[in-house]
């Protein structure tokens, strides 16, 4: 084969694990969740690639890098698997190192869950906004417990903009935004009559028509909700329709409304919807954050642990409900190779272990909560966190 044969054929890979570019739907989780391989063996990885945490994005590949030749390895000295099995899963490793090198770096994204069957040519790469612990699996399905525990950490808004007779409706989940349809209703034109009745009586019709639409696209939205829960409703549009649109919302959605924009409908672009929606998104979270630490002032130092060191032993205890850390805090932690503690001090605190393994202490936190099934909110720009270690959690006992 020639130089450029190979070339095309290792492009030819790497293409073949596509960055999945929308939101994360109940449809695509069920997806994988069946997925089953029929003549190869299902690679699932997860791998860390947040430039935060690294540095900077080169610093993020060369820990992917390492993260996947590890894999690799492990891989190779696998017992139960045919030779030709062995070979398609790496490939699978090589095609996941190739999109993970080209996502780090991203916009919002921490980590990728990596699913590839090389037999059947399958491969998704699902960009994450949360850090993840490196993983990987191998089996006739998808491993996607890992990736079900980040989704519920996030929060899914719907955004239904309105005028009287065009509707777009948008969702937008883990950073990203997805326009997922439209609803257009015939209102017939403003017609001048002489006759003051016919006036009237054309003017009813006109309101009866846009009414109408709004019911359409009242029941469109129940529908996706249905379908797809989400937990905020932000309406737009003309401002003096949305109070008559919002009274046509079923009685579920309208307690989710959490804004009303005073925007065109068709001009307005998805960029600039995201833009929004992101600001919506802090300032909801921003409220989560103050609620939580509302309840950790409550209940005091029995049932809360304020400061790096005091939220490390009660992650290790499994005791954190919810972890508020601030994601800029740059501070290195140790962590016991024997117990698993993780602790600022030189010596674990808990088994006496001097020879701890260095780690990035916001991430272990966050993964050590995400493992343990805890809440976690990232608290920025706090001063009120900042006063005690830039790190608190509420915890369950």
């Amino acid at each position: 084969m020639t130089a450029r044969a190979q070339a095309t054929g290792t492009e030819q890979m790497t293409r073949a694990i596509e960055l999945y570019p929308g939101v994360v739907s109940s449809a695509l989780m069920e997806q994988l969740r069946s997925y089953r391989s029929e003549h190869g063996r299902a690679l699932s990885v997860y791998v860390d690639i947040d430039s935060q945490r690294w540095g900077n994005a080169e610093a993020a590949r060369i820990a992917a890098k390492n993260t996947l030749l590890e894999v690799r390895r492990q891989i190779e000295q696998l017992a139960d698997l045919t030779g030709p099995q062995r070979q398609q899963l790496l490939i699978d490793v090589e095609r996941a190192h190739a999109v993970a090198e080209a996502t780090a770096g991203r916009r919002r994204t921490r980590s990728l869950a990596i699913f590839a069957d090389y037999s059947n040519r399958y491969g998704l790469a699902i960009p994450l906004p949360w850090p993840v612990r490196p993983r990987w699996f191998v089996g006739n399905g998808f491993a996607t417990w890992p990736l079900e525990q980040l989704l519920h950490l996030s929060e899914k808004y719907c955004i239904c903009l309105t005028d009287k007779d065009d509707a777009r409706i948008f969702v937008f989940y883990m950073g990203a935004i997805e326009e997922r349809t439209d609803v257009t209703d015939e209102i017939p034109g403003r017609i001048r009559y002489p006759d003051p009745f016919s006036e009237l009586e054309y003017m009813r019709k006109h309101v009866e028509y846009f009414h109408k639409h709004f019911d359409h696209t009242a029941q469109a939205l129940f529908e996706l909700y249905q379908q797809e829960k989400f937990d905020h409703l932000i309406i737009g549009g003309l401002h003096e329709v949305l109070p008559q649109f919002e009274q046509h919302l079923h009685s579920y959605l309208r307690d989710k409304v959490i804004a009303r924009w005073d925007v065109p409908v068709q001009s307005i672009t998805p960029t600039e919807v995201l833009e929004r929606t992101e600001v919506e998104e802090r300032r909801i979270e921003e409220a989560h954050c103050e609620r939580i630490w509302r309840q950790i002032e409550e209940r005091g130092p029995g049932r809360s642990a304020r400061g790096p060191e005091e939220v490390f032993r009660a992650l290790w205890q499994h005791r954190v409900h919810a972890l508020l850390v601030d994601p800029e805090l740059k501070l290195t932690a140790g962590k016991c190779p024997s117990c698993l503690r993780t602790t600022l001090a030189d010596r674990c605190p808990e088994c006496g272990a001097g020879q701890l393994q260095e780690v990035d202490a916001v991430t272990e936190a966050v993964t050590l909560a995400i493992d343990t099934g805890s809440t976690v909110k990232y608290w920025e720009r706090s001063a009120t966190l900042a006063a005690v270690g830039h790190m608190a959690s509420l915890n369950r006992f």
